[in-house]
């Protein structure tokens, strides 16, 4: 009975872990799809304008839930963390990222072939706040924006892994492993962390409810994680 308890609990965490990761890429590959009819030349407004550019900046805060009336800043961030960190917890680094592996691997494949089911989501937020429209089909998840999405998703991990690892080894330095990451991932993205926090912050001095419901969260998690990880390594 204890056999198939654990059986079930750690299906469920890997569920879990799998959707993260799929929801994760889906506000990639969803906004991407985005850019890519701007790419196309599929935005339609003024003439004097250039459309190009509201649709890319519209693209990079709506995947990070910046816009498009998302509850939470950096959904796909969050529930990921959570959810990796959980099944993380009290399991040796090499099996993790095997299970992250295969996971991921199967979120992509769900996240692009669900990507189109958020096209009227993004194009009717994005028509919403700045008046242009969009014409012509959607267009395909280009690789791209699947690479794009996959590395910003191996990067993320790696943080969330590599900060559970200095924790247990009191050590700063599997850090240098995202932190390398991150270098990387400012060169190949447009929208940097940067700019999402700069954002984020401006928000917050304005008084927007879900940019400080976002930050307070930030801590709030932390410390739920903190407490999954001592709890896992002292279950007396």
């Amino acid at each position: 009975m204890k056999g198939l308890r654990q059986f079930t609990l750690n299906a469920a965490m890997l569920f879990a872990l799998c959707a993260a990761q799929t929801f994760f890429l889906w506000m990639f590959f969803v906004a991407g799809g985005l850019e890519r009819l701007a790419e196309l030349g599929h935005i339609i407004g003024p003439a004097s304008m250039n459309v190009k550019a509201p649709a890319f900046d519209f693209a990079a805060r709506w995947r990070h839930g910046m816009a498009g009336g998302w509850p939470l800043y950096m959904p796909g961030f969050f529930v990921t963390a959570a959810a990796l960190w959980r099944r993380a917890a009290g399991l040796s680094l090499r099996r993790v990222i095997a299970e992250c592996a295969v996971t991921g691997a199967l979120a992509v494949i769900v996240a692009w072939l669900s990507a189109p089911a958020g096209a009227s989501l993004v194009l009717d937020s994005f028509h919403s706040e700045t008046g242009l429209r969009c014409a012509g089909s959607w267009p395909g998840v280009t690789g791209r924006v699947v690479g794009q999405g996959v590395f910003t998703l191996i990067s993320w991990n790696s943080f969330v892994l590599s900060s559970q690892l200095a924790i247990v080894r009191k050590s700063f330095r599997p850090l240098i492993v995202p932190a390398t990451l991150s270098v990387a991932l400012i060169l190949i993205r447009p929208f940097t962390v940067g700019d999402f926090t700069s954002l984020w912050a401006q928000r917050v001095r304005q008084c927007d409810p879900v940019a400080i419901f976002s930050a307070l969260l930030i801590p709030l998690l932390s410390a739920l994680l903190l407490w999954i990880l001592l709890r896992s390594r002292n279950p007396q």
